[in-house]
């Protein structure tokens, strides 16, 4: 058992390990990103935290895609949706990267792409969650272009841009939502 300081010191590691990973993953080194977050779901195992722990699981995931293991990223998606303790923000973001790990795997296989991309759109407009509902606008308009769709890519595109510069976001942000 750990005493209330030990779990506070856990905790601190977990929350910063996360966001950490992610920001090597934005950064443009995954491999240091996949280590980060498996050490911060390690923390989050040892302390017994469900909070945050889903994101903390797309972000592992979107690290998974970009070091080419598409089925691990797939498997951390899943297992993050499932959880029957995952907050909704943790689901959003689970299912964005499942769509991500889906289209890569095989990218004529539209249909379970879309399904996990409406799923996190639907769940970040339940939530208002502006920034991760505009950043999968975004890629569901990357794709759509990919799939030769180019007039339903253009009006989500149109969307998530204006979503961002309602939000404030510079025109950087309208790029994240697309690589990992």
């Amino acid at each position: 058992m750990l005493f209330r300081s030990e779990v506070g010191d856990a905790f601190r590691a977990y929350m910063s390990k996360g966001i950490e990973g992610y920001c090597h993953l934005m950064s443009g080194d995954p491999e240091l990103g996949r280590r980060l977050t498996e050490e911060a779901l390690a923390y989050a195992e040892q302390i017994g935290t469900s909070f945050y722990v889903a994101v903390v699981q797309a972000y592992h995931a979107r690290c998974l895609i970009s070091l080419g293991d598409r089925v691990g990223a797939e498997n951390v998606c899943r297992l993050a949706i499932e959880s029957s303790l995952a907050e909704a923000q943790g689901k959003t973001c689970a299912y964005h990267a499942l769509a991500h790990a889906l289209h890569s795997q095989d990218s004529t296989s539209i249909e379970p792409v879309e399904n996990a991309l409406h799923h996190a759109i639907t769940l970040a407009k339940e939530m208002r969650y502006r920034p991760e509902l505009a950043r999968t606008y975004l890629s569901y308009a990357h794709m759509l272009g990919r799939w030769g769709r180019s007039r339903e890519s253009e009006s989500y595109r149109n969307e998530a841009v204006r979503m961002f510069r309602d939000m404030g976001m510079d025109g950087s942000a309208t790029t994240s939502g697309l690589g990992a």
